[in-house]
């Protein structure tokens, strides 16, 4: 056989294979029929097989019609024949005489499928761990696989390998799809189906029912016309494959009818093409839930206000009438009485704060305010504790900072929790440090609390501010974990940024910045004002600087 002969055999068979249009059986039968063709032969079969080994399916040369031959054949064929051979040593079997050669001795002689004399060759179709099939063919002449046959064959096995994968996963597809298909037609949820540009290309009748619309009213229309919120929060355009991500959303349905929502998008692959699915679930009793519970932590938090307030005043009112009484250790338990209730206000006015900010409400008072007065008080407020747990306060203020148009209240409880906390876990003679100082270049200050504490462990910086999270360790101080979180958003709703540097035995810094807002001449010089402002209003004096 010349080169043009085999070139030309193998590119009949490459075109025969290409117009299938990867028909997975009709690939299979072709492969078998050309190749007998090729080579002149009117005995042979293809096997193919299932992952666990088994025979899948048998095509026979010139007919698929397997009636009459018995299953046994195949199995005898794999099980103790040259097509087991190929298939698990996975190279080429050439039986020169199949009377003489005992891997055929076996083989039922009064099958016509079978010729009683001649020889036989079986290809592997694949490679490795992926053999799709095995081709096993007979001719009656003795020797009839010459080395060029021999070669041919394998050629062609190659070609039809690559044909059946092809076929195999388009199958394998269409199978996967045909399930998608039926899941998305009838899954109990509302889906949508959009293109990677946002445009719906199918819905579900869950979604139909939930949205209020047509199906037809939906078809190829943008997501974000009737689901705007999340189609600006989801970046679908850069998903990769089944990655996904969630996002909360209030959706409105034809009636104009707002409807919270959490919305999965996820990108698939769906009849060769890439979609973005998008999964919504009716979040309405959860947050009609979420709500009834906020409303009543804020009322139980806001009535406890009432009490506090009279228990103080009631502290206030005792040290001034056992002010000079002759047992010291009176004023003690009031002032221990003092300052755990006023922790304790501080704790409910964190709850309240927390929840308002969480919600998205304006809590700053922004008012002129000199921050190193701010600061000394702050220090001076905490200083006691220290003093009680035998460690060493201090605090540097630098100078040149301006007024600034800040929230006193807010900025004073930042600082004091922060103090506190580090007071809370810096052992007994250890050192606290607060340090306040200017940053021209971003026109921020920059606050510092220094501890000599244990130090955070590395997995817990990144949730230390979230809210009842807490450091835990070995004989750890008790605590709920709100301070930290009231921290975060009081310096967040300034438009600042607050984080931690620790290490373990080294102790922590807190950091946190807020834009320098300076004031207006307007409000350093009231008179210049159209309106006067309060004439009685002004600014307290620096106080000392260190301490």
């Amino acid at each position: 056989m010349t080169a043009p002969d085999r070139y030309q055999i193998l590119y009949e068979i490459s075109r025969a294979l290409h117009s299938n249009r990867l028909d997975l059986q009709l690939t299979l039968q072709t492969v078998i029929s050309l190749t007998g063709q090729a080579l002149g032969l009117q005995h042979g079969c293809l096997m193919t097989f299932h992952e666990d080994s088994s025979i899948a399916n048998v095509y026979i040369i010139g007919t698929s019609d397997k009636t009459g031959l018995d299953e046994q054949l195949w199995n005898t064929l794999f099980k103790r024949g040259p097509v087991g051979y190929v298939y698990h040593s996975d190279r080429t079997v050439v039986i020169r005489n199949i009377q003489t050669d005992p891997r055929w001795s076996l083989m039922p002689r009064e099958i016509s499928f079978i010729p009683a004399t001649g020889s036989a060759i079986s290809v592997p179709l694949g490679q490795g761990t992926d053999i799709a099939g095995v081709m096993l063919l007979i001719h009656p002449t003795v020797d009839y696989f010459t080395r060029q046959r021999v070669e041919l064959l394998e050629e062609i096995a190659t070609v039809a390998s690559l044909a059946i994968r092809n076929a195999r996963d388009l199958h394998a597809i269409r199978v996967g799809n045909t399930r998608y298909r039926a899941l998305f037609d009838e899954a109990v949820v509302p889906m949508l189906l959009t293109d990677t540009s946002g445009i719906i290309v199918d819905v579900n009748w869950k979604a139909c029912d939930f949205l209020g619309y047509r199906r037809t009213d939906l078809l190829h229309i943008p997501i974000a016309d009737i689901n705007q919120e999340a189609a600006q929060k989801a970046q679908f355009a850069d998903l990769k494959d089944d990655q996904e991500q969630f996002v909360r959303a209030t959706i409105y349905n034809i009636d104009g009818r707002s409807i919270p929502s959490l919305v999965r998008v996820r990108r698939v692959q769906l009849e060769g093409r890439p979609v973005i699915e998008w999964v919504m679930q009716d979040m309405s009793a959860q947050t009609e839930l979420e709500q009834l519970r906020r409303d009543m932590s804020a009322m139980v938090y806001h009535d406890l206000r009432g009490p506090l307030t009279n228990i103080l005043g009631g502290i206030y009112k005792l040290g001034e009438v056992l002010q000079n009484h002759e047992n010291p250790l009176v004023l003690k338990l009031l002032h221990i009485a003092l300052r755990s209730t006023r922790q304790l206000q501080r704790l409910v006015d964190s709850l309240l704060d927390i929840q308002r900010m969480e919600e998205g409400k304006k809590m700053l008072n922004r008012q002129p305010l000199e921050v190193r007065v701010m600061v000394t008080d702050a220090v001076q407020l905490v200083q006691p504790l220290a003093v009680e747990a035998g460690q060493v306060l201090t605090f540097d203020v630098a100078r040149d900072l301006p007024i600034a148009q800040l929230d006193s209240d807010m900025l004073m409880r930042v600082l004091v929790n922060l103090i506190e906390n580090a007071i809370k876990y810096t052992p007994t003679e250890g050192s606290i440090h607060v340090n306040v100082r200017l940053d021209d270049s971003a026109n921020q200050i920059i606050f510092k609390v220094s501890d000599s504490g244990p130090g955070i462990p590395q997995d817990m910086l990144g949730r230390i501010f979230e809210k009842f999270s807490r450091v835990k360790y070995q004989n750890a101080p008790k605590g709920v974990g709100l301070g930290l979180a009231f921290c975060r958003l009081a310096v967040e709703a300034h438009g600042g940024h607050i984080w931690v540097e620790s290490e373990l035995g080294k102790g922590s810094d807190f950091i946190f910045q807020v834009p320098l807002n300076e004031m207006s001449e307007t409000d350093k010089n009231p008179a210049s004002a159209e309106k006067p402002k309060d004439k009685d209003h002004n600014p307290p004096q620096a106080k000392a600087a260190s301490a």
